[in-house]
């Protein structure tokens, strides 16, 4: 409960216990414990590069989301849109070089 209330989702409190988020949302309402409305927000005091790091040293997602806080599926995604803009990048600077 002291998780949630500091800020945490009950996606991220859910791997933390290795339940469903259901389970834990169900729990914080017996506790009665208002509920935030649903929606997205980034961690920000999770790096992305710590997830890079991770996923390059041969972790999984499940494992990655333990070791960060964070559900399987935002590490995911994190590790994905990372990836998304280096290749952006990459495409400049070629880019970039066949103009000269």
């Amino acid at each position: 409960m002291t998780s949630y209330l500091r800020g945490d989702t009950a996606a991220e409190i859910a791997v933390e216990l290795q339940c469903s988020a259901d389970t834990v949302l169900r729990w914080l309402r017996d506790a009665g414990v208002p509920l935030r409305r649903p929606g997205r927000r980034k961690r920000r005091d999770v790096d992305t590069l710590t997830i890079v790091k991770l996923r390059e040293q041969g972790f999984g997602w499940l494992r990655i989301a333990t070791e960060v806080g964070m559900s399987h599926s935002a590490v995911r995604s994190r590790y994905l849109q990372h990836e998304q803009h280096l290749e952006v990048h990459r495409k400049r600077a070629h880019a970039h070089r066949e103009d000269e």
